[in-house]
């Protein structure tokens, strides 16, 4: 009796294990969609941003750089220079942004989208039927 007590509880635990690990990884891969989704959602705010930037940044150095005067010997001076720097600044910035923001939107939906399908491809369940009862684990290919 004894031996039959202790190979029961045995089978539960070797049985208990995978299940918790089953779990432990459904959890990692809502836990990675969530953040590739932040990093996606991040990466269209940096888009935006960078476009307001550019557009900013290409309007005030086009301005600045229209405004010619000439000194005491006839040559041609901006006269803008702070617009201008400014505008080249922020035309930088906004080029950045946009670079950046471009690569994590396509980083962030593509392992999105990776470990959206391993979750919906890993399922595991408990069988309760009057006929039958057990553990189910599905892993789809």
């Amino acid at each position: 009796m004894k031996k039959y007590f202790i190979v029961c509880i045995l089978t539960l635990i070797t049985v208990s294990i995978p299940l918790s690990g089953q779990s432990d990884l459904q959890l990692n891969y809502q836990r990675k969609i969530g953040h590739y989704n932040q990093m996606k959602r991040m990466g269209g705010s940096l888009i935006v941003c960078g476009a307001v930037f550019t557009v900013t940044g290409t309007v005030l150095t086009i301005r600045g750089g229209n405004r010619l005067g000439s000194d005491d010997y006839s040559d041609p001076v901006i006269k803008d220079i702070i617009g201008l720097e400014v505008g080249i600044v922020f035309l930088a910035l906004g080029i950045a942004m946009d670079a950046s923001g471009i690569t994590l939107n396509i980083i962030g939906n593509k392992k999105s989208k990776q470990y959206q399908s391993k979750l919906k491809n890993l399922k595991m369940g408990v069988i309760c039927n009057p006929n039958m009862q057990g553990i189910s684990l599905v892993y789809r290919f």
